[in-house]
């Protein structure tokens, strides 16, 4: 029995070795099985595959997957047997990761949940954990359809599951980074790092672009071909150094291209370990900055120059963080708004900045200065004008960033505000300045003005005078004239002269304009006078040369117009020779005339009389003579009117001389008339002629000296009146005109001009005709008859000629005269018997004594004894003893005999 027992006992111990090696003999060929799927596929995840599919076989299950945690009871279906989907969700009502499970019926253990699989048919269920997040999960339809060795073989297969699991997410990560590396826009290298020289083993497209090396030409060689760093630079050392110590680091080089162009190239660097943490490989990527850097060296130049132009400004400029932190406070504030305990430290706070300045003030501030409030500033937009108890003004602004800080400006007014009040005073004067000032641009457009530069421009106001060209208001003004100038304003304002000046400012032009109107009258008439002083003083030269001559000559005339005067007179002379002594009248009265004018050359004015201008032309032959060629006529046509003016005869006359013979002179030795015509012209509209206006209305002479010569060119009739111009070259004097002009402008009359070149000129003369009364315009032809019977004449004169014929005329009217050359005895006679003198008829310039000195000498011994002066210097005796109350007539040389008589008659007692 007892060896029976111990057979028996054996016999099942040696059936469960059996059932044990049996059992493990099953569990090994089906893990081999799984590790031959696994390691047979193509890829990790094709062998994961390949391996549940057989668990699902050997294990008569119906799937079989691989799930991993996304948090909680949640999981993920990471791989299946190809039942169920990857990416399922599974919810478990238990955490499956921390213990192997063999159920025999799942939905004891709770509810199952799943978005891609039902559980409605599925009873049995293996959970084996295989680490981490992973759990392996086998399911049957079958309840408990799975024993202890398949719940050991499914503990056995996890691991292996999950290893091959993670393979195949490696490769799928390395297939994607090779597939990002490969398609990167970075540059990216590779080098073998387990040698010294340290070979590219890979290199990318976007290298192969980057660098414009093909990867061919790149292989195998070491990076630093493509450098372009200086070997001493601190960038190239410190990447030396990493590269040597296979470490990692981050870089910005200077490297060229294949072409040579140059590049900013941003380098990362970084070691690849195996699994015994050996460095293998380095990686580098490469980027092209070249644009980020250019960027950035200017944004950093900008940075510098705001930087130094915030710090240079005087503006106060302060950046705050919304929290009250200082970020930046330039020099200027810190001056402006001194805070010496802190002094604006970047990171400090503004309130306690603002305070320690506010407490140095010598008095409190405003409100609105003990807490600025920036938000409200910077709202508001607009520059805030800020005065602080210490005298200055500020204008404040304040604008918010997109982060929040607010950044203050604060430009310091009170110069400008000083400078204000100093401008507006300085306004106000310049505005009181009596000379015109305004600003005006290039174009001469007005951009301001004073209240005197309005008057002067003629403008209402100083509104309607902005925008209007200056120039404008000028005659012949230009914006860009050469200043000073003086220029006379447009319009119909009484002329007026305005001296302008321009001053260019890099703000415009400064027009200063001062009215010289009267100024230059006062000018003109200091000129006039000035030149009237040396007309004066010319003609009182010319008089002292001429003084001498005059007399004498007029003495001759006296003695030659006497004796004709005394052959006309004598009823034994024959007729014929009675005319030709009228004729040596006639000629010594012209010569007389001359003589005067002469005389006049040294006096302000000359003797008018009413003439008739017939008078003037019917004398023109005689005075001609024989200066008209024999092959030229002259006709003149004086008519039956006769038309009389006020003026000086011989200055007419002479002017008709000068005329004529210019005439002649046109003419040449060429054949021809040259023809005088008088006749009245009242014009009925005013007209300018070429010397003087012609009045409407008023009644004039009208002479024409026509001539038949070459005519004058239209170039210089403006000019024939201008004195020392002349037509005839080095054969005239250019004055015989100007005198001409200059004296029927005294007539105020006026000349006018017409020629016709190669037909002849017309010189038309008017002369205003003289307003006459009823008598005196009748002929008076009876001549008084004269008698000095029972006078007593003493004659005076040094000239014996002369004395001669005032004695045999004024014997002739029936006078007793005693001639005396010495005035010395006429003196001494006078006083010896003064009652025996009815006159005294005396010469003024005589040696020993002259005629004044004889005049107040007779005045004392004989004082009723009427005194008669005749000189010939009359018109130019200023003695004051000559005056009417000590003479009874002064007469010039050649003396009017008849003239004389008719005095000395009237002047004698009971003669009237």
């Amino acid at each position: 029995m007892a060896s029976d027992e111990a057979l028996r006992e054996a016999l099942l111990e040696l059936q469960t070795l059996r059932e044990r090696e049996t059992a493990a003999h099953t569990t090994t060929a089906n893990l081999l099985a799984c590790l031959e799927a696994l390691n047979s596929a193509e890829d990790p995840r094709t062998g994961l595959r390949a391996l549940l599919q057989v668990l699902v076989s050997r294990l008569n299950a119906d799937q079989a997957m691989l799930v991993e945690g996304v948090g909680g009871m949640r999981t993920r279906v990471t791989i299946s047997d190809g039942s169920t989907p990857a990416g399922a969700e599974i919810v478990f009502p238990f955490s499956p990761f921390r213990r192997q499970r063999n159920l025999m019926d799942l939905h004891a253990a709770g509810e199952w949940s799943s978005d891609a699989l039902s559980f409605d048919d599925l009873n049995s269920v293996l959970v084996a954990p295989a680490g981490g997040e992973l759990t392996l999960l086998v399911l049957a339809q079958e309840p408990a359809a799975f024993a202890a060795l398949d719940s050991e073989l499914a503990s056995k297969v996890a691991p292996l599951a999950a290893q091959g699991w993670r393979s195949a997410k490696l490769v799928s990560e390395n297939a994607l980074l090779a597939a990002t590396i490969q398609g990167s826009s970075s540059g990216f290298a590779i080098s073998d790092a387990r040698t010294d020289e340290k070979p590219l083993i890979y290199v990318n497209p976007a290298f192969e672009e980057l660098s414009g090396y093909s990867a061919a030409e790149v292989l195998g060689r070491n990076c630093r071909f493509l450098t372009a760093e200086p070997e001493n630079s601190p960038e190239r050392r410190r990447l030396s150094a990493t590269v040597a110590q296979n470490g990692r680091g981050r870089f910005l080089l200077r490297n060229k291209r294949k072409s040579g162009e140059g590049f900013w190239n941003e380098l990362t660097l970084f070691p690849v370990l195996n699994e015994q943490d050996e460095v293998t490989h380095l990686v580098a990527t490469q980027t092209d900055a070249t644009v980020r850097v250019q960027a950035e060296e200017d944004r950093d130049a900008v940075r510098t120059r705001m930087e130094a132009a915030l710090r240079a400004t005087e503006d106060a400029f302060l950046i705050v963080e919304p929290d009250g932190q200082i970020i930046f406070a330039n020099a200027a504030m810190r001056e402006q708004f001194p805070s010496d305990t802190i002094g604006w430290a970047r990171g400090s706070r503004f309130i306690d900045n603002w305070a320690d300045y506010l407490n140095a003030l010598p008095r409190a501030p405003a409100e609105e200065l003990r807490v600025p409030d920036f938000a409200r500033l910077a709202r508001e937009g607009a520059r805030r004008e800020v005065s602080f108890p210490d005298g200055r003004s500020f204008l404040m602004n304040a604008s918010r960033m997109e982060d929040g800080a607010f950044v203050v400006f604060a430009t310091n007014i009170t110069a400008l505000k000083v400078a204000e009040r100093v401008s507006l005073q300085q306004l106000a004067a310049l505005d009181a300045a009596l000379d015109g000032i305004a600003l005006v641009d290039k174009s001469g457009r007005i951009l301001s003005l004073n209240s005197a530069a309005v008057g002067l421009l003629g403008f209402r106001d100083q509104e309607s005078a902005m925008g209007h060209k200056w120039p404008r208001r000028y005659v012949g003004a230009e914006p860009d004239m050469e200043t000073p100038a003086i220029v006379a304003r447009s319009g119909e304002r009484e002329e007026e002269r305005h001296e302008i000046s321009l001053s260019p400012t890099r703000y415009g032009t400064v027009l200063v304009i001062r009215d010289v109107t009267a100024r230059l009258r006062e000018e003109d008439k200091a000129r006039s006078l000035g030149e009237a002083l040396a007309v004066a003083q010319r003609r009182e030269a010319v008089s002292q040369i001429t003084a001498g001559l005059a007399h004498d000559f007029n003495n001759v005339l006296s003695a030659i117009m006497g004796s004709a005067s005394l052959i006309s007179m004598d009823n034994n002379v024959h007729e014929k020779a009675r005319g030709h002594a009228a004729r040596v009248e006639t000629a010594g009265r012209s010569a007389a005339k001359l003589v005067n004018r002469l005389l006049d050359m040294g006096t302000e004015a000359q003797d008018h009389s009413l003439f008739d201008l017939r008078s003037a032309l019917t004398d023109l032959p005689d005075l001609l003579g024989s200066n008209l060629p024999g092959n030229q006529r002259l006709k003149i046509d004086a008519g039956p009117q006769a038309l009389v003016v006020e003026g000086d005869m011989a200055e007419l006359s002479q002017i008709l001389l000068n005329m004529v013979l210019n005439a002649r002179d046109a003419m040449g030795d060429s054949p021809g008339q040259i023809t005088l015509s008088l006749s009245s012209h009242t014009p009925q509209r005013t007209t300018q002629e070429a010397v003087g206006v012609l009045e409407a209305g008023q009644h004039y002479a009208l002479i024409e000296i026509q001539d038949e010569g070459a005519g004058i060119d239209a170039d210089a009739l403006p000019k024939l009146f201008d004195a020392y111009f002349s037509t005839k070259g080095a054969k005239g004097t250019g004055l015989g005109l100007a005198v001409a002009a200059t004296q029927i402008r005294a007539m105020r009359g006026a000349i006018d001009v017409q020629s016709t070149l190669g037909e002849g000129t017309i010189m038309r003369l008017f002369c205003p005709l003289a307003e006459l009364s009823e008598a005196a315009q009748q002929s008076d032809d009876t001549a008084t008859d004269i008698s000095l019977a029972g006078t007593t004449l003493l004659v005076v004169d040094d000239d014996s000629g002369v004395a001669e014929v005032l004695s045999a005329f004024l014997e002739a009217q029936g006078a007793e005269v005693a001639t005396c050359e010495d005035p010395l005895d006429a003196a001494e006679a006078l006083a010896e018997d003064p009652d025996s003198w009815s006159a005294l008829i005396t010469d003024y310039d005589m040696p020993g004594m002259n005629g004044g000195e004889l005049v107040e000498h007779t005045r004392t011994v004989a004082p009723n004894v009427p005194i008669f002066v005749v000189t010939a210097l009359a018109r130019r005796t200023t003695d004051p003893r000559l005056r009417a109350e000590n003479i009874a007539g002064l007469f010039a040389k050649p003396v009017d005999l008849r003239k004389l008589a008719e005095a000395i008659s009237e002047a004698l007692p009971g003669r009237d």
